[in-house]
């Protein structure tokens, strides 16, 4: 069963931060009196707290002080077994430059479902989630949506389009056929604290089509979504979307996965070409020329096993096996031992 994530957005108090210097991002948490989180419970928030802190480098701009986000966690009764996970927002912030920061929020957990998520594996992944909306995911991408006009501006509600630049430009690059998408999707469906704050789903969590080009993951298995679906992973969109909100993130933007297969041709005997057996017995080598239009040819990956003989014209010929001998650039020279035949001679290239 799929259930629920619901944000909480209760940003109350902000202060206006002058720039001066570079701050790292710090996140700290504070387990509310009366909250009864297990160490292991305790010990997801300390691992969510530090993945995050290592996908989210700093501040953009420089400024006074070393502000931390503090965020208050607890466990109350919700809405019971299988309902609503939790709800998360923040409560404080500050503004610097052009941006909207929390610098407090808070996360509440249904005390009715934690030891089952324990339990099931996904613990983390929801303390993930929420301290994700605390820091800002569908919470701050409108400072005028908080009251405080004149910071980013990335989402109108109820239009399900995000438009800022980062994070559509990474959207672009990880999903399959999205290189020209003009927006990126916002969940309209699921209610209040669902609406307007995820990346889209299917209706109730469902597959959206929209799969990753790195491993063919559906984009309803982003963390930032509107369900808790198994398998989730942090978006390369969702790092994006704190660009845009002014962190600096682990995000590298215009290296996209190469998905171009490297090639090899034949060059001596050329690609085609007919030789005789007596001749091509004398040289007792086959070069080839390798091209590879993405990354480019990995000499490390030429070992000798990536062509393989066949045909009518085989006779005992077989390579010497061991890795050839680069000739020039990127065409190797392969030995063999053995006599070709009168025939035709298939050279196969195997990628790998």
């Amino acid at each position: 069963m799929k259930v629920l994530f619901r944000m909480a957005l209760v940003c109350l108090n902000f202060a206006v931060i002058s720039p001066a210097t570079a701050v790292d991002f710090d996140i700290v948490i504070n387990y509310v009196p009366g909250s009864n989180f297990t160490p292991s419970q305790k010990a997801a928030f300390a691992q969510a707290e530090a993945t995050w802190e290592s996908l989210i480098t700093s501040y953009k701009p420089n400024f006074a002080g070393s502000p931390t986000l503090t965020i208050n966690a607890d466990n109350p009764a919700l809405d019971g077994v299988g309902g609503t996970l939790g709800q998360a927002g923040p409560t404080n912030g500050f503004t610097v430059g052009p941006y909207l920061y929390a610098s407090a929020g808070t996360m509440s957990f249904d005390s009715a479902d934690v030891a089952a998520l324990e339990t099931a594996g996904t613990w983390e992944a929801v303390i993930l989630h929420e301290m994700g909306h605390v820091i800002g995911i569908g919470t701050l991408w409108s400072s005028a949506g908080v009251g405080l006009p004149g910071y980013q501006e990335l989402y109108v509600d109820g239009t399900g389009q995000y438009t800022g630049a980062t994070a559509l430009a990474a959207y672009q690059q990880e999903f399959v056929g999205q290189q020209s998408a003009p927006f990126v999707p916002v969940e309209l469906g699921g209610g209040g604290g669902t609406a307007n704050g995820h990346w889209n789903e299917g209706n109730g969590g469902g597959t959206t089509g929209i799969t990753r080009v790195s491993d063919g993951k559906d984009m309803n298995l982003m963390l930032m979504s509107g369900w808790l679906n198994g398998g989730s992973f942090i978006s390369d969109t969702t790092l994006g979307s704190f660009e845009d909100m002014g962190y600096n993130t682990t995000l590298v933007i215009g290296s996209a996965p190469d998905t171009m297969p490297p090639t090899a041709d034949l060059s001596s005997p050329a690609d085609g070409d007919s030789i005789a057996p007596t001749v091509l017995n004398a040289q007792a080598y086959l070069e080839v020329t390798f091209a590879d239009s993405g990354d480019g040819v990995d000499a490390a990956t030429i070992d000798g096993d990536e062509l393989s003989l066949s045909g009518s014209g085989l006779g005992t010929a077989t390579l010497s096996g061991g890795a050839p001998t680069l000739v020039s650039g990127t065409t190797y020279r392969y030995t063999f031992t053995g006599s070709f035949a009168a025939g035709t001679v298939n050279v196969a290239f195997v990628a790998g």
